[in-house]
C-alpha cells in the first residue's frame, strides 16, 4: 500500500506523512464540492493506512526502504526487500500529527477507522515523547545539559550538526500535540505544545545580527545560535513555523499569543527583506549559510561525496557565490548542495511556513509571496516552463524510469550549475532534478490548501 516516493519507487514514511497531511487539509477546505471531498479522503486513507499498518505497536515502524524494482509480491523468492525498523521521535511525531488529523477528518465518515486514527496517534505521541527525552532535545533539559550531556563538543565536530535535530524535533512535537488538541479538545496537549515552541522560540535570532546586512527573524539549529537552519534536497522550514501559527489561530485565549505573535512577526520580516534578493522572479533565497573551517563543519550535503579539505573547498565556493552578508555569513538564493541536486521541496516548504504565517497574522502580502513560490514552480521562472506535468506551457515528460508520466506529477525541480548560485535545468531528463517526487508534489497541494 502508500505511495511510491519518486522515479526510483523508494518509500519513505516522512514524504508520506507530508502527503496524508496535504489531502486532508485540502478536503477540509473542499467539503461543500461533495465529489472532489471524498476523492481526497479516499487517497489520504490510501496513505494513511499504509502509516499504521507498518508501525509495529510499541514504537517501531518502517521508516524508509529504497525498491528500484517491480515485485512479484510473493513472500520468499529472490525480489524480497528488506529494511531496518526504528523507534525514533521525529518519525513517531511526525505520524501522530498526521494520525491526529485523520482522527478529526474521518469522523462521521467511518468512525471505526477515526477511532483507529486516534489510537495510533495517542500511542504513537506517547513514543516519541519517551524517546525525545532520552536525546534530550525537548522540555525540562536546559540549554547548559544540552552543550555538556552526551554532546561534548557541540560547536565543532559532528556532534555540533546533531544539534540540528533540535529545532526539527521540537517542530514535530509541536506540531503532534497540536493536532491531538484540535482533536480530543484537551488542553493539556495545547499546553505542551507551548513547551516545545517555547524552544523553538529559543532557537529565533530576535536581534539585529552586527552584519554588513543585518538580519533577525531567522532560525538556527539549536538554541547554541551558531549553525543557521538551510536545507538542500527536503525541505522542512515548515515543521517549526506551522505549530506556532496554529497555536495563535487555535490554542486558547489565555495563552501566550502575543509572544508568538512576536515570534511569527519577526520570521516575517525576514521573509520579506530576503524577498528582496529574488526579484523578479520571486523565489524566496534558500538559506544563510556560515563559512566552514573543518569538513565537519560542511553541510551535510556535501558530505554524501566529499570529504576533508575537499569537502570545505566545495562547500565555501557554493555559498560564497551568495550574497555576503559578513565575512562568515552568506545568503544563497539555492541551497548549498553536491549531490541530490533540485530545490522545489526547499521552496515549497518555505512556502508552506509563510503561508501558514500570513494565515495566523492576516498578512497579505506575505500570501502573495507563498503564492510566488508556487508560481515559480508553474512557469514564473527563467525557463518560463511549467514544471507540473499536463499543466501550462512547455511541460516536459519526467524522470519516472518503471512508469509512465502522471498528468499533475511534480519533479525534484530546477537546480543550480557547479558552484553558481543561479537557477539551471540541464536538458538531459534524469534523476534527481527531473525526477518525480511524492514530497515537491504533495507540498504544492498543501501550501495550495491555504490559498484556496
Amino acid at each position: 500500500g502508500g505511495w511510491h516516493d519518486a522515479g526510483d519507487l523508494s518509500q519513505g514514511l516522512s514524504n508520506t506523512a507530508y502527503a496524508v497531511q496535504a489531502f486532508l487539509d485540502m478536503a477540509d477546505k473542499v467539503r461543500d464540492d461533495k465529489k472532489l471531498f471524498e476523492r481526497l479522503l479516499d487517497e489520504a486513507r490510501w496513505g494513511l493506512s499504509w502509516m499504521m499498518r507498518t508501525r509495529f505497536g510499541d514504537g517501531f515502524r518502517c521508516g524508509w526502504t529504497t525498491i528500484g524494482l517491480w515485485t512479484k509480491n510473493i513472500e520468499g523468492d529472490i525480489d524480497d526487500l528488506y529494511s531496518e525498523a526504528t523507534n525514533g521521535p521525529f518519525e513517531n511525531a511526525n505520524c501522530a500529527g498526521v494520525e491526529a488529523v485523520g482522527a478529526r477528518m474521518f469522523r462521521g465518515v467511518d468512525d471505526e477507522f477515526a477511532d483507529y486514527c486516534l489510537k495510533c496517534a495517542l500511542e504513537d505521541y506517547a513514543f516519541a515523547v519517551e524517546s525525545s527525552r532520552l536525546r534530550g532535545f525537548v522540555p525540562g533539559v536546559p540549554k547548559e545539559a544540552f552543550m555538556s550531556t552526551g554532546q561534548e563538543n557541540n560547536i565543532k565536530g559532528h556532534k555540533r550538526k546533531m544539534g540540528g535535530m533540535e529545532v526539527m524535533l521540537n517542530g514535530r512535537m509541536a506540531s503532534a500535540a497540536v493536532q491531538l488538541y484540535l482533536t480530543t479538545n484537551d488542553v493539556k496537549y495545547a499546553e505542551q505544545a507551548a513547551e516545545y515552541v517555547d524552544i523553538l522560540m529559543q532557537c529565533q535570532q530576535t536581534e539585529y545580527t552586527d552584519w554588513e546586512i543585518p538580519m533577525r527573524g531567522f532560525f538556527y539549529t539549536n538554541r547554541l545560535k551558531i549553525e543557521p537552519v538551510a536545507y538542500f534536497h527536503q525541505g522542512h522550514e515548515h515543521v517549526f513555523i506551522t505549530p506556532i501559527a496554529m497555536l495563535i489561530r487555535y490554542a486558547p485565549a489565555d495563552m501566550q499569543k502575543e509572544e508568538w505573535k512576536r515570534c511569527l512577526n519577526l520570521y516575517s520580516e525576514y521573509i520579506n527583506k530576503i524577498y528582496e534578493y529574488s526579484k523578479p522572479y520571486g523565489i524566496l533565497p534558500a538559506a544563510i549559510y556560515r563559512v566552514a573551517d573543518t569538513a565537519d563543519e560542511c553541510s551535510g550535503c556535501i558530505l554524501f561525496s566529499l570529504e576533508g579539505e575537499d569537502a570545505v573547498k566545495e562547500y565555501n565556493a557554493q555559498l560564497k557565490n551568495g550574497i555576503r552578508l559578513d565575512e562568515k555569513y552568506y545568503l544563497r538564493r539555492f541551497p548549498v548542495a553536491y549531490a541530490l541536486r533540485g530545490f522545489f521541496s526547499v521552496a515549497l516548504s518555505k512556502a508552506k511556513a509563510v503561508s501558514q504565517t500570513a494565515l495566523a497574522l492576516n498578512d497579505k502580502k506575505l500570501m502573495q509571496i507563498a503564492r510566488e513560490q508556487i508560481e515559480w514552480v508553474l512557469g514564473k521562472n527563467p525557463f518560463a516552463r511549467s514544471y507540473m506535468y499536463g499543466e501550462g506551457y512547455d511541460f516536459t515528460p519526467m524522470y519516472t524510469e518503471f512508469m509512465n508520466d502522471m498528468v499533475g506529477q511534480v519533479p525534484v525541480g530546477i537546480q543550480t550549475q557547479d558552484d553558481h548560485d543561479v537557477p539551471f535545468m540541464p536538458v538531459m531528463n534524469a534523476a534527481t532534478y527531473y525526477e518525480v517526487w511524492v514530497n515537491s508534489t504533495s507540498k504544492l497541494l498543501w501550501t495550495i490548501a491555504d490559498l484556496y
